[in-house]
């Protein structure tokens, strides 16, 4: 039988092959006595590793908020995007994803300033949370007064619906936007949809890049067929 030359039976003196085996084991060892401060138990311990836990979760999801909004940012929109996209191809069910932009936005901020802008964005925000409610939707601010949402099990009809919910809501909302009078003078926004049947065998990251672009296509034709309208590509 051959040995593994890593091997070394017990009671065997320590070689000049075990020094790097060894040396791993002390700086393990110090590492330990470093945490261990006089007096402190390995309960301490596990309370301190817990705290330190804590700590980092807080600050990954930060790192992952959009701090205007409170809505995912899209760092945090990426990996939810790709669990989105496993659940539904494993369970056999469709995908969509809402684009949602605010119409004449440059002119809004030119007119009232952008601390207006920003009011104006974060209850943008607060409809499109309110939107996608059930487990599993996910809103995100996408960039500048654009805005995703992420709704697994949703067809074109169900993207449809959400959209025109959305859109109303908006409108709904009677922000005043002067430079918007074609819209009856307050804020809308524009809306491009995209759906597909997510598969198993697809490589997620290039799906989800492809569906957000096919979004993206149908709000630029949203906008340029009139504004304040719904746009949807049913794959």
């Amino acid at each position: 039988m051959t040995m593994n030359p890593s091997f070394r039976p017990w009671g065997r003196p320590a070689t000049r092959g075990d020094l790097p085996l060894l040396g791993e084991l002390f700086s393990a060892q110090g590492w330990m006595s470093r945490l261990l401060s006089v007096g402190e138990t390995a309960v301490d311990l596990r309370e301190r590793i817990a705290l330190l836990e804590e700590e980092l979760a807080r600050e990954t999801a930060l790192a992952r908020t959009d701090s205007l909004t409170g809505l995912a940012n899209r760092r945090g929109l990426a990996p939810a995007a790709e669990q989105a996209w496993r659940l539904c191809a494993r369970e056999g069910r469709p995908l969509a994803m809402l684009l949602v932009d605010a119409d004449y936005f440059k002119q809004f901020n030119d007119h009232f300033g952008h601390v207006a802008g920003d009011d104006c964005l974060r209850i943008l925000a607060a409809l499109a949370h309110a939107v996608a409610s059930r487990p599993g939707d996910v809103a995100a601010r996408y960039g500048g007064e654009e805005f995703l949402l992420l709704l697994p099990n949703t067809d074109g009809v169900g993207a449809q619906h959400v959209a025109e919910r959305m859109r109303s809501a908006v409108v709904g909302a009677r922000l005043p936007h002067p430079q918007n009078l074609i819209h009856g003078g307050v804020v809308t926004v524009s809306i491009g949809a995209a759906t597909t049947w997510p598969q198993p065998n697809q490589l997620v990251a290039a799906s989800v890049s492809a569906i957000v672009e096919q979004a993206d296509q149908a709000l630029y034709e949203a906008k340029s067929s009139g504004r304040n309208r719904v746009n949807v590509k049913d794959g």
